[in-house]
């Protein structure tokens, strides 16, 4: 009875893994920081609980092809960060946002850590993207998304 037990317990164990791999169908639109944590989609990232790790997630929609990786916030979600996946250059990400929102309002540059780091603004931060080009050639980027924009993005029917 023992052993039957804990074979249940291992396989809800497994089912509970596996729901949190590729999208998460329990993410809503509107769900606060304490909804986040208590459907398993994120957990704390640092001590002073500032700062959401959340499990990785498919979007549906416009951007298909890109992979949510945290939530930043403070007293309530911020932005959300989302990595440019390889295959998607972050010239093909810029230039999405600028037919979505014209012209970046603001470019910052800043030389640091053996490259270049551009975050262009766009829209009063609806988003914004960094492009990191790394000395040696190499180009990375993060996109970024007001956190109550952003999620009307994965579930634009759920309004």
């Amino acid at each position: 009875m023992r052993k039957i037990a804990i074979s249940l317990f291992g396989i809800a164990i497994a089912f509970q893994t596996m729901a949190i791999d590729g999208y998460n169908s329990s993410l809503r639109i509107g769900m606060s920081k304490q909804e986040l944590i208590d459907s398993n989609i994120c957990n704390f990232r640092d001590k002073e609980f500032r700062t959401l790790r959340c499990n990785d997630f498919r979007l549906k929609g416009e951007k298909a092809n890109l992979e949510t990786y945290f939530l930043k916030g403070g007293v309530g979600l911020d932005y959300v960060s989302v990595i440019i996946p390889s295959g998607v250059t972050v010239d093909d990400v810029y230039q999405d946002l600028v037919t979505k929102y014209g012209k970046p309002n603001k470019i910052k540059t800043v030389e640091e850590h053996g490259g270049k780091y551009e975050k262009f603004i766009f829209d009063d931060y609806h988003a914004a993207l960094r492009k990191i080009t790394q000395d040696n050639g190499d180009i990375s980027g993060t996109l970024y998304f007001r956190s109550d924009y952003y999620l009307k993005q994965i579930n634009p029917d759920k309004e």
